[in-house]
């Protein structure tokens, strides 16, 4: 994702190479803050997207959860215990609502603010199950596909590179 990401993005000190295909040079590590989101998502929104999620690490996920606007909430499920609310699943901003997802597969030190209609799989060969050589009693066989990222729109994208991981 970090390659395709150009125009909306903040990166640490020294962090370099982003979009266009490049690989990234990662920059100095620094704590995620609010300031920082608001930044990228209104340079999004401003270049025609509409973010709809944050996809970030689990660290990251835990700080944004504390941002300084979230309440304390409490609900009471009847007769049952409290329940204490401490995560935060939807920034609600002035360019609209995101759902903040966190993601395992991807970096840890990064945070991607996505406008989800302006990405796509590509196909490039359609899923298919090939049978392979049997095994005594045993058939194999492998599904088969070929596919990737398509970025309908850049400028649509942001990024927040850079942050700490603990």
């Amino acid at each position: 994702m970090n390659t395709w990401i150009e125009t909306n993005v903040s990166a640490g000190s020294n962090g370099a190479g982003t979009g266009n295909g490049a690989a990234r040079t990662d920059g100095t590590q620094r704590a995620m803050t609010e300031a920082m989101l608001k930044t990228v998502m209104q340079a999004t929104w401003t270049q025609g997207g509409s973010p709809s999620m944050v996809m970030v690490g689990p660290h990251v996920k835990t700080v944004i959860s504390g941002f300084a606007g979230i309440a304390a909430q409490r609900y009471q499920a009847g007769d049952g215990p409290t329940t204490i609310i401490g995560a935060a699943d939807v920034y609600v901003s002035d360019f609209g609502s995101i759902n903040i997802v966190p993601s395992r597969f991807s970096r840890a030190r990064d945070a991607y603010v996505l406008d989800t209609d302006l990405l796509s799989v590509a196909t490039l060969r359609p899923m298919q199950v090939v049978d392979l050589a049997k095994t005594g009693d045993a058939s194999k066989s492998m599904t088969l596909v070929e596919a990737g990222l398509q970025v309908d729109n850049e400028k649509g994208l942001g990024a927040v590179y850079d942050l700490s991981t603990s």
